[in-house]
């Protein structure tokens, strides 16, 4: 579309000089052709085909276009050749004579003559015709060379324009290429979580089907099974649905400011127990009233799964330390785990919906992948930055940086 309407520009441009520079010339060399056989005295700058006689120069204030006229003709009324002026055209009589036949026969003042590339204008002065004509070949040259410069520039255009739309389009489509890969993606991973789960249902099911005369509490194996990979379907889709919420939260949904010092606390308590319960360490240092503006239940979603997943990957009697600070008018929270660090290869893919370090779907730690693919999409919600770094001497630590309230300074 751009390319179409750079081309409409550029001929629209071509047409309007073409037309505006002809119009304008055509009008100056008229009005010097009349000027030309009104005014100009026949004895001195006229001559006689048997008396050669040097062309005399204009005044040199004479700047008009009738100064490049090159042929001036006068016959009588039956078109006899009286005298003319041929400059440094090289004509015979009868060339001359021809140039005046039709000059006459055509019946108009002004006219051009194709083959001699002559403009003429003829006027009847009895008992003379007086015919001046200018020479357009040089304006017809230039002519040409400007349709060439248009055809080079509309082309350098066209190119410059293709280039930068195919530029702009990519720019623009990449995007939207690479959410239809990820959704594709993500609809092949769902697809592959349910099966998991549908497929132990299906077969349990079927198990029950072939022994109808059992009880209940005989068949209880198989309906726990049944209800295990249900429970698993059911946080799957949980899971999925919330992201498809965070993708449709509105940006004001996130831009009310709340204290960020006492959701941490509250967030934090209920993984006291559970820590002790694994045997981990679990520790806080939260500085008092930070406050940042956002939605309070996606945040507290956010701090949650950062938290569960340190639990999970802290190790037997290990140790997990958040910290929330100000920094340069930035809420900072950290979260730190210790355990096997994550490979550096693989920390890039950590947020990616269905990824997971551990490369077994059926992995010890059991989840989808989704936890901090739900984290990222909250953090982009609020502006925030997510970023992890894993090392074997400090552990697994998760950063979030947040834009603070107006007025809260270090």
């Amino acid at each position: 579309m751009e390319i179409l309407s750079a081309v409409a520009i550029v001929l629209s441009i071509y047409f309007i000089i073409e037309i505006v520079i002809t119009i304008s010339f055509n009008s100056h060399v008229d009005d010097g052709l009349m000027d030309y056989v009104n005014t100009r005295n026949l004895d001195n700058i006229w001559m006689s085909p048997s008396h050669p006689l040097k062309r005399n120069v204009p005044d040199s204030d004479e700047q008009d276009v009738t100064s490049n006229f090159t042929v001036g003709i006068v016959a009588d009324t039956n078109g006899k050749i009286e005298a003319y002026y041929l400059g440094s055209y090289a004509m015979t009589d009868n060339q001359v004579q021809e140039i005046v036949r039709r000059c006459i026969s055509n019946g108009t003042i002004y006219g051009y003559l194709d083959d001699y590339k002559f403009k003429y204008c003829i006027i009847r002065q009895d008992p003379f015709y007086r015919i001046a004509l200018f020479d357009m070949s040089v304006f017809l040259h230039y002519k040409f060379i400007f349709n060439i410069l248009m055809i080079i520039i509309g082309l350098s255009v066209t190119v410059i324009v293709a280039i930068i739309s195919s530029a702009e389009v990519n720019w623009l489509m990449r995007p939207l290429d690479e959410s239809l890969t990820k959704q594709k993606q993500f609809t092949s991973d769902a697809s592959h979580e349910l099966k998991t789960p549908l497929t132990v249902i299906k077969a349990n099911v079927n198990i029950l089907k072939e022994h109808p005369e059992r009880t209940v509490g005989e068949q209880m194996k198989w309906i726990n099974y049944i209800d295990d990979e249900s429970s698993k379907m059911k946080e799957l889709i949980q899971d999925m649905l919330y992201l498809a919420k965070t993708d449709a939260v509105r940006d004001e949904n996130t831009n009310e400011p709340l204290c960020l010092s006492d959701l941490l606390f509250e967030v934090y308590l209920p993984f006291e127990s559970l820590a002790f319960e694994n045997g981990i360490n679990i520790n806080a240092d939260i500085e008092d009233s930070l406050c940042v503006k956002g939605e309070a239940n996606m945040l507290k979603r956010l701090i949650s799964t950062l938290l569960e997943n340190a639990l999970k990957y802290a190790g037997d009697g290990g140790t997990v330390i958040m910290r929330a600070y100000l920094e340069s008018n930035r809420a900072i929270v950290t979260i730190n785990n210790t355990g096997d660090p994550i490979p550096k290869e693989k920390l890039k893919h950590l947020f990616e919906r269905f990824y997971r370090v551990d490369e077994s779907r059926n992995g010890k730690s059991g989840g989808f992948g989704l936890g901090l693919a739900i984290a990222k999409n909250i953090a982009d919600k609020h502006n925030a930055i997510l970023e992890v770094t894993s090392d074997e001497v400090s552990g697994t630590t998760f950063r979030l940086e947040f834009q603070t309230c107006e007025g809260q300074n270090q």
